[in-house]
C-alpha cells in the first residue's frame, strides 16, 4: 500500500512541476544586408543548442528548442556565394557574438537577431576583441577556416 501511495504522489508532483509547460524555443533572424558581399549565418550556438542550417539574409531559421537562460549567442558567418567556392578553397568564415545576452524564460520563444547593431564580430557589427576572437575560434568554432584576427578590421 505504501508503494502505491508513493507512486501516486510522485506522479502528482511530476505533473504539478511542469509536465504541461510549453517548450522553450528560439529562431535566428539574419538581418544582415543582402546583395554583393552578403553574409549567410552558417551556424549559431546558443546555450546547449547548435543550429546548423544556413540562414540567408532576410530569412529566419526554423524554430528549435533551447534551454532557458541568459547568455550570448555565438555566430559563424560566411559569404553568400561560398557554395560552391570558385577557386576550390572556401572563403574564410567570420565569427561573432551577440552584443547583449539573449534571455529566454521557460516556455517562451526568443528571436536571435543577427544584424550590424546586434553583433560584436570579426568584420561585422562592433569590433571583436582578441580575447573574444580566441574564445570563439578555439572553443565555439574550432577547426573552421576563419578570417585571421589581424584581418577582422573592416
Amino acid at each position: 500500500m505504501r508503494a502505491i501511495l508513493t507512486t501516486i504522489l510522485l506522479g502528482l508532483a511530476a505533473s504539478a512541476l511542469g509536465c504541461d509547460v510549453e517548450p522553450t524555443r528560439a529562431v535566428v533572424a539574419n538581418e544582415l544586408p543582402g546583395g554583393t558581399g552578403a553574409l549567410v549565418v552558417r551556424r549559431v550556438v546558443y546555450r546547449s543548442t547548435l543550429l546548423l542550417d544556413p540562414v540567408l539574409p532576410g530569412a529566419e531559421s526554423a524554430e528549435v528548442r533551447v534551454t532557458s537562460g541568459d547568455e550570448p549567442a555565438y555566430v559563424l558567418l560566411g559569404p553568400l556565394d561560398q557554395d560552391p567556392p570558385d577557386a576550390g578553397a572556401p572563403a574564410p568564415l567570420r565569427v561573432a557574438r551577440t552584443a547583449a545576452n539573449v534571455t529566454v524564460a521557460p516556455g517562451d520563444r526568443v528571436r536571435i537577431a543577427v544584424s550590424e547593431r546586434a553583433l560584436v564580430g570579426c568584420g561585422v557589427g562592433a569590433p571583436l576583441g582578441e580575447a573574444d576572437y580566441a574564445f570563439l575560434a578555439e572553443r565555439m568554432f574550432a577547426g573552421e577556416a576563419l578570417v585571421p584576427f589581424a584581418d577582422c578590421a573592416r
